[in-house]
């Protein structure tokens, strides 16, 4: 019996060390900021579909405004709510945008590297500062992660089961995180405006084709390329 729970132990620890950024992955976002007029908190509820590398596909459930990019073309959709008006939908370079590149800045996940030094706060809590050439590239200073309190808490778990006696050397605790245990991402930019992004339904490893990341222009839509 002690045998297979050391065994299941091992199994669960190798699970948990995955990539920290999966290939493929959608998920609900709540995204908070101030307002600039009225100094109050705005909250916008959208969807996310990613791609490694660089491919992004946002949609905003209140207005269905819709961002779409891959490593090549960009599209900002926006639909007209009255029947006599065109929606209209700018087409432009996706180099001049920075949302596909911030997920692809994560992967290497909890451990610092060339691109941003890692801080821990406290488990499931950790600070990701960006090193100036990174800075300049994505106009963000930092990022703050927040994983699920329910898997923090089966982190710590593992954390002391792994010091009973004959068990492996543990894995390192930022490995065992992967981005979808993270709860809210806060993003500071370098203008130090902040952004908080709360995740909800995250589905990864989505059999996603690349066409899915080219906009189809629907009828009566005006198109302005930038």
């Amino acid at each position: 019996m002690k045998g297979l729970l050391i065994l299941i132990f091992v199994f669960s620890l190798k699970a948990q060390a995955n990539e920290f950024l999966p290939q493929t992955f959608k998920v609900n976002i709540v995204q908070s900021n101030k307002s600039e007029i009225t100094g109050k908190i705005r909250n916008t509820k959208s969807s996310l579909e990613y791609m490694y590398p660089g491919h992004i596909r946002f949609k905003e459930f209140k207005n269905n405004t819709e961002f779409i990019s891959n490593n090549e073309t960009s599209w900002l959709y926006t639909p007209s709510f009255i029947k006599s008006e065109k929606s209209e939908v700018r087409v432009g370079n996706a180099k001049n945008h920075i949302y596909g590149k911030i997920f692809d800045t994560l992967k290497p996940g909890l451990k610092t590297n060339k691109l941003y030094k890692v801080e821990k706060i406290k488990v499931g809590e950790y600070k990701l500062i960006f090193e100036p050439s990174t800075q300049k590239e994505l106009n963000l200073k930092m990022i703050y992660l927040t994983a699920d309190e329910q898997v923090v808490s089966r982190v710590i778990l593992n954390s002391r089961a792994s010091k009973a006696p004959n068990m492996q050397k543990k894995a390192p605790e930022g490995s065992q995180f992967t981005l979808g245990d993270i709860k809210t991402m806060k993003l500071i930019y370098t203008d130090d405006k902040e952004v908080v992004l709360t995740f909800d339904d995250f589905q990864q490893n989505l059999n996603y084709s690349r066409t899915h990341f080219v906009f189809d222009v629907p009828k009566n839509t005006k198109v302005v390329h930038q």
